[in-house]
This record gives structure tokens, C-alpha cells and sequence, in this order.
């Protein structure tokens, strides 16, 4: 998957020993999927995956957002809400991955846009 997309390989978790620095971490305890992130021997947080296939959503939708992040950086448009540029590359990523992955991002980027919708960024920003 990370192929398919040309992930960086700096951002691709580690598996079962932290970096320590906040990096996600893949860890397996039975027959439970964890991505895991510490920082500085802290648990900041923890996820947890029903099956294989939802830890690679957790893992793919940090991965395209940190993409996609670059990608809005080095594209920002003066007078466009940065989300937007950042959003829809993220889906067009992540719709490159798998189509059910676009579409649970696709929920849930509606979800926060009904709460918080592009808006022009002030004037002093642009």
C-alpha cells in the first residue's frame, strides 16, 4: 500500500518498539491490533483495530494526512482555506489505497466539515 502511493518511508510506523517520539508504533497483543503513540516512555494514545484491515485504515489515513500536509504546504493558495487543498489530497490518496478507505475518510471529513466548514482565511493570513 505504502507503494502504491509512494509513502516516505520516515513515515511509516515501526512495529512493536516505539521510537519514542511520538511516531506511530504497530503493536499486536493476541489476537488485538493496537497503533500506539509515545512519546518520551508516555502513552499518549492508543487505537484500537477490530481486524488486520482497520489497522491499515488507522495506519494509511496518518500516513496520507502527513502527505497531504506536504503536498497543502508546498501549494497553499492565498485566500483558500488550507484544509481544502489538504483534505482532497488526502482522498485522492487514499482512494489510490482502497475505495473503502476513501469512503470512510470521505464520512468523516463530511462529518467535520458540518461542523466546522471551509471558511477564507483572515486577512492577516493572507
Amino acid at each position: 500500500m505504502a507503494l502504491i502511493i509512494n509513502a516516505p518511508s520516515d513515515y511509516l510506523p515501526t512495529y512493536n518498539t516505539p521510537k519514542g517520539d511520538g511516531h506511530p508504533c504497530v503493536k499486536i497483543e493476541g489476537s488485538k491490533f493496537y497503533l500506539v503513540y509515545e512519546e518520551s516512555g508516555i502513552e499518549h494514545e492508543r487505537k484500537l483495530a477490530k481486524d488486520l484491515n482497520e489497522l491499515m485504515y488507522y495506519v494509511f489515513d496518518d500516513i496520507t494526512y502527513l502527505m497531504a500536509s506536504d503536498y497543502e504546504l508546498k501549494n497553499r493558495e492565498s485566500g483558500e482555506d488550507p484544509r481544502k487543498k489538504l483534505l482532497e489530497k488526502q482522498l485522492e490518496l487514499m482512494n489510490k489505497i482502497s475505495i473503502p478507505f476513501a469512503e470512510r475518510l470521505r464520512t468523516r471529513i463530511s462529518n467535520i466539515l458540518r461542523v466546522s466548514p471551509y471558511r477564507k482565511p483572515p486577512k492577516f493570513l493572507i
